[in-house]
């Protein structure tokens, strides 16, 4: 078993959930623990100064962003608004969306993501009588692939509405240009990736004002803990910290995915902190890496049964994963297996 410092819970390093890879530092957790003390206190004030920081962060109206508890309730909001609607998952992606349509009783449609095609998609919708809503992952889950803005309006054309995931978004958003149809689209941001605040379930939808007005209303009376709330703050209050770590993470994915091409493995750049691997030559590779304390993530269930996603962790970590990857490989192509 490896030192615990390298390793997460149980003495594996996770390489499996798309998690932030790193510690959040201490001067950030000292301000969030600092909510403790008011935990007498309902945070009323607390939430509307914490919906003008976001608005002024993501550059759109107070009224036209709403906080959620992760894009699982986001999910339960737009279903329970739009249950009129035909709803579409435009697959593979993130099996919430399904899970949660299925929760409910909700019949969906699902579109194959690797057959995109403004014509395809146009043919297929055109017996749907009902108005229509899609659910997409964006950048996608799990090969990365991030959906250009010409894409975007084609789906804008054909769906009534679009819910925008962009929980595997791993950039500074803030100087992203967003270019939202208030009209289209409800787009979902997560603070669970690049804000590291996975364990505690925050996310953010915008809109336009009568979605966001509805998924208000439909939350509970002070919904989100002072704690949640002063993490919100902390986070983007130190977005400079979060910026050197987002470099340091890429540097990482380049020096994973060089490494990678270098010994032989077949890999692929993506949008994201994480990166989609070919096993198809290596069929005992997962049950190797779990054997020595690595955990990666099975995509069998989204398609790609030749794959694994992996996520990108400290540079200690992946130096280690690649370490294993290089003595599995020395191992199945060894003359002494095949003795």
């Amino acid at each position: 078993m490896r030192e615990n410092a390298l390793t997460g819970d149980r003495g594996f390093v996770r390489l499996h959930l798309n998690e932030f890879p790193f510690k959040l530092p201490d001067f950030i957790l000292k301000e969030i623990f600092c909510a403790v003390h008011s935990v007498n206190r309902y945070p009323v004030g607390l939430y509307n100064k914490v919906i003008s920081i976001l608005s002024d962060y993501f550059n759109v109206g107070e009224d036209n962003i709403a906080i959620v508890d992760g894009v699982d309730d986001c999910v339960d909001h737009i279903i329970d608004i739009y249950s009129d609607y035909e709803f579409n998952i435009l697959r593979p992606g993130f099996n919430g969306y399904q899970q949660r349509l299925e929760s409910k009783n909700k019949y969906y449609n699902c579109l194959d993501y690797y057959n995109f095609s403004d014509d395809i998609l146009t043919n297929y919708l055109s017996t749907i009588e009902k108005k229509k809503l899609l659910f997409v992952s964006n950048p996608h889950n799990p090969t990365g692939y991030k959906l250009d803005d010409k894409q975007i309006n084609i789906l804008n054309e054909i769906f009534e509405k679009v819910f925008i995931d962009n929980t595997y978004e791993f950039e500074n958003i803030k100087h992203r240009n967003h270019k939202i149809k208030y009209n289209k689209n409800i787009i979902f941001y997560s603070f669970s990736k690049m804000f590291g605040l996975a364990g505690l379930r925050i996310g953010v939808v915008i809109s336009e004002t009568n979605t966001i007005s509805k998924i208000k209303k439909n939350q509970r009376f002070c919904h989100f803990s002072n704690i949640n709330l002063t993490a919100i703050i902390s986070v983007l209050k130190h977005q400079q910290w979060f910026s050197q770590r987002y470099k340091e993470i890429q540097q990482t994915k380049e020096f994973v995915l060089k490494t990678l091409r270098t010994i032989g493995v077949n890999s692929s750049y993506t949008h994201t902190n994480f990166i989609l691997i070919c096993i198809k030559r290596y069929p005992d590779l997962k049950k190797f890496l779990f054997q020595n304390n690595i955990l990666v993530m099975d995509v069998t269930d989204f398609g790609l049964a030749d794959f694994i996603r992996v996520t990108i962790g400290t540079d200690n970590e992946m130096k280690y994963f690649l370490k294993m990857i290089e003595k599995y490989i020395a191992y199945e192509f060894s003359e002494r297996k095949y003795a």
